[in-house]
């Protein structure tokens, strides 16, 4: 997998999680209450929650997962060059060391892969059954499933999050 990671990146996806969070009332109520409920049992340090309070939040982690799902950062193509003796795709061959490239936002609408509402935002496909969500990781094309890109997000998400729900009380 691959993430282009810089702050272009992370703040497009923070402001994906957030726009779609925004435009979902019931996910942006379970999120709430994901929040609200980690806070009162203590599980978050005030006012930067570490790295691991933050990523024990399954449901945030999965809309950030499903954000970047539906709207990689990275709006190129993932460059491949076509490996020895080429390769035959839909009825068509391609020689080798041929350029070709791959569009993640098609990758990751993959409806074979995340399921038939795969064009939707729904981040519970990310905490259902752990051998589809581990083909899910293995089959993304637009971000790291790494700790340290996810966890920055997190970090940032969590510290604009804490900033708007004091606004608005």
């Amino acid at each position: 997998m691959m993430m282009v990671a810089a702050p272009d990146t992370t703040s497009a996806l923070i402001c994906s999680v957030v726009n779609q969070v925004l435009q979902h009332p019931d996910i942006h109520k379970r999120l709430v209450s994901e929040l609200k409920a980690a806070t009162a049992a203590g599980n978050l340090d005030h006012p930067v929650a570490t790295f691991a309070q933050i990523k024990s939040l399954s449901f945030m982690t999965a809309c950030i997962q499903e954000s970047a799902r539906l709207f990689p950062s990275i709006p190129v193509l993932i460059p491949r060059r076509v490996s020895q003796r080429g390769m035959v795709l839909k009825g068509y061959f391609i020689p080798e060391k041929t350029a070709i490239g791959a569009s993640a936002a098609v990758i990751n609408r993959n409806t074979d892969v995340f399921g038939a509402d795969a064009a939707a935002f729904r981040p519970e496909r990310w905490l259902e059954h752990s051998d589809r969500v581990a083909q899910m990781h293995r089959s993304i094309g637009s971000c790291s499933a790494g700790d340290l890109v996810l966890g920055s997000a997190l970090g940032r998400i969590w510290r604009c999050w804490r900033r708007v729900s004091s606004v608005s009380r």
